[in-house]
């Protein structure tokens, strides 16, 4: 496990604040190490404190190493459903290979799937007893101004904040990236995941049957994953190429769990008897759908006089085919404060930000072969094998060491920063 080390020395007695816009998984985390390195810092989020947070995040060894870096992981680690291995099979019970999320012995974690609120509630209990501020129901609105030593920063109250760097963690619709790329918009990428939970019990699964798992049929995929602490329940759900959706049209079908589970039911007599008793058995209360998108790659992640800096889906946005968006933003938050707690040297930031691009360019590279993986069989048929995502047969899980052995301070020294 890498520790955070302080060397950050401030110039003045009471050096400024950095500003971080969005109390996400990224943001929270980047504040957790900010404070333990004595980097003063204040989170703003625009929602309230106690907002709905819906559904399950995929963490996978990457992420929980970084997590164990920052205290959270003896935290959470019971709170969620710990497992290693996805099986892939066809609706007639084929084999078809086998996807890692986790290891022990191959990556030093097992994969954690929990509820998005159980584990942003735990970061903000971490961070108020850490004596982070952060104030909620606070949005931000603009960059009055940036210079080598400063930036002013306007929030839609009319509270102009001076201060020593902005970090924008806002998510995929970044109104912090609007300030670093104007009009870099993200882009549909013609797939919407249509999914929710149903009671395990209430599924029609063979005796021996293993999960989590994804099921390749006549429609699609369909994904069966446990996501309660015990088991209990199990995500379940597909994705369909559909067209965008307006802002309206999305707010609409999400206010509507019967539409949503409608829609998931679209081509249910294409799937066998175990796929249906799920279709049939779905909580409405935790439908959701999940438009893919993906912001266009834009120049810098890093500002002129680097007071700007954006990380997580507000810089890239990875589809979530393979789990692997809050991962990649917790990776980049403890990167960022390993950086800043080393004193920002010219340069570094911009080295920083072209790894992660590179990094974010091959899960790109990932997530289409593993969306290929989901298309509905008429269309699979018609691609070529290296078009798809495929498991080491010979070494299981070795194709994922890239991935999952990643360790943030390493990959930074590995770098020279």
């Amino acid at each position: 496990m890498s520790e955070v080390k302080n060397s950050f020395k401030p110039m003045e007695s009471k050096p400024k604040p950095i500003l971080i816009i969005g109390a996400g998984l990224a943001g929270l985390a980047l504040a957790l190490s900010l404070q333990k390195l004595s980097i003063p810092c204040t989170v703003y989020e625009a929602r309230p404190k106690d907002v709905r947070l819906g559904g399950a995040v995929m963490l996978s060894p990457n992420a929980l190493r970084v997590l164990d870096t920052l205290g959270a992981y003896a935290r959470i680690k019971s709170k969620g459903y710990q497992f290693e291995t996805l099986s892939m099979e066809t609706d007639e019970r084929i084999p078809m290979g086998t996807y890692y999320f986790g290891s022990e012995q191959m990556y030093g974690y097992k994969g954690l799937r929990i509820y998005r609120r159980e584990l942003v509630h735990e970061l903000i209990a971490m961070a108020e007893e850490a004596g982070v501020h952060m104030e909620f129901e606070k949005k931000y609105k603009r960059v009055i101004s940036e210079s080598e030593d400063n930036i002013e920063v306007e929030f839609d109250d009319g509270t102009i904040i001076d201060a020593a760097m902005l970090i924008g963690t806002d998510g995929i619709h970044s109104q912090v990236r609007e300030y670093l790329a104007p009009g870099s918009k993200p882009k549909y990428l013609g797939q919407t995941a249509i999914a929710g939970a149903v009671k395990t019990s209430n599924v029609s699964l063979p005796a021996d049957y293993k999960l989590p798992v994804s099921i390749a049929g006549k429609a699609g995929v369909f994904i069966l994953a446990p996501q309660d602490i015990d088991g209990s329940e199990l995500l379940a759900g597909t994705q369909y190429a559909v067209p965008e959706l307006t802002y309206a049209e999305s707010r609409a079908i999400s206010s509507n769990p019967e539409k949503m589970i409608e829609m998931l039911r679209r081509d249910k007599a294409d799937w066998s008897e175990l796929v249906q008793s799920a279709m049939e058995n779905m909580i409405p209360q935790s439908m959701y759908i999940w438009p893919f998108y993906a912001v266009p790659k834009i120049e810098s992640w890093v500002s002129t006089h680097s007071k700007v800096v954006i990380i997580g889906d507000a810089a890239h946005a990875i589809p979530p085919t393979i789990g692997q968006g809050a991962n990649q933003a917790l990776e980049e938050a403890l990167g960022l404060s390993i950086l800043l707690g080393k004193g920002n040297h010219v340069g570094d930031l911009e080295k920083w930000t072209e790894h992660r691009s590179e990094r974010i360019a091959s899960l790109m590279e990932m997530t289409r072969k593993m969306n290929n993986n989901r298309l509905p069989k008429a269309q699979r048929d018609a691609l070529e094998e290296s078009q798809f995502w495929k498991p080491n047969k010979e070494r299981p899980g070795e194709e994922m060491r890239w991935l999952y052995e990643y360790d943030v301070a390493k990959e930074l020294h590995g770098l020279g920063l």
